[in-house]
């Protein structure tokens, strides 16, 4: 039963990310964008805390050998906990230097137009988010593609695509075997956005893609989303834009995906109870019960 509980969180963090390109059939882009971000973040704690709990019962087993192997478990959790707050404090100033755009006396309403020999167009997250367009770019679009560049940047923000690109992000800093998650998860973000801007007109956002594509040539930001995106996934946006818009989202498969969080969230109480009661025994609680059961192989 123990090593149930403290394999299965990384048993399942294997077998999803194996998984990974399927969940992009089985889920429309908006509600794999969303799942892939909570999933991620759950399966990074659990692991996690799987890890701790394993570096706790190692150290007391005994031998000199043991207590190795916890050391250097221990390093490497201290090591990932670290990079995650590097990355959280990166965040951090990334939306600190957004109040650039979003406290910009000019904008009119969510849409800032910058005039800049840059053809580029980006969401700024935020209280107060704005969609930043410069006057290059909007020169270089006509009137239809122009709308579909400033529905898909709001669709960034109305989908809060930055908070949950930034959450797998953090989850792959507590767990490396999450990196693939991340290209997942923002890809899947630009195709919610090229849907939400092709529910107007399919014909002008596949127009715009690649069209805007051709024109910004600056990298991606980390915290900020624009329609250009990585210029190895427009192809495919513009494969999936030539083809009817995706069905609706059945709803036993987001009970599946709701379900695996739910478990991957006991689980993380269960090994944070265990890995407490080895550090912190509570009165009249042995090491090796959670929540005053017994726990054994």
């Amino acid at each position: 039963m123990l090593l149930l509980v403290l394999a299965g969180p990384w048993l399942a963090a294997v077998l999803l990310t194996l998984f990974l390109p399927r969940l992009g059939v089985l889920f429309t882009p908006r509600w794999l964008t969303t799942v892939l971000a909570v999933t991620g973040a759950a399966l990074a704690l659990a692991t996690w805390m799987s890890a701790l709990a394993v570096a706790t019962i190692v150290a007391g087993a005994g031998s000199a050998a043991a207590r190795v192997g916890a050391v250097l478990l221990g390093g490497w959790l201290v090591w990932t906990l670290l990079g995650t707050v590097r990355h959280a404090l990166r965040i951090r100033a990334n939306m600190r230097s957004g109040r650039l755009f979003r406290d910009c006396p000019d904008r009119v309403g969510e849409l800032l137009r910058v005039e800049s020999t840059i053809p580029d167009a980006f969401a700024v997250p935020g209280r107060r988010g704005v969609v930043v367009i410069t006057s290059a770019l909007s020169s270089a679009l006509d009137d239809d593609e122009l709308r579909a560049v400033l529905d898909h940047e709001r669709a960034h923000l109305a989908g809060h695509h930055s908070l949950l690109i930034q959450a797998v992000q953090l989850a792959a800093c507590l767990n490396p075997m999450l990196r693939t998650w991340g290209t997942a998860v923002r890809f899947a973000a630009e195709r919610a956005a090229d849907e939400s801007a092709a529910a107007g007109d399919r014909v002008a956002t596949l127009r715009a893609v690649a069209r805007v594509a051709v024109l910004c040539s600056a990298p991606p930001r980390p915290a900020w989303t624009g329609i250009a995106g990585r210029p190895g996934e427009v192809i495919r946006r513009v494969d999936a834009l030539q083809r009817p818009g995706p069905r609706r989202q059945p709803g036993w498969l987001l009970a599946a995906a709701a379900a695996v969080v739910v478990v991957l969230s006991f689980d993380f109480v269960a090994v944070a109870d265990l890995a407490q009661d080895r550090v912190v025994p509570e009165r009249g609680e042995p090491a090796g019960q959670v929540f005053g059961l017994p726990i054994r192989f």
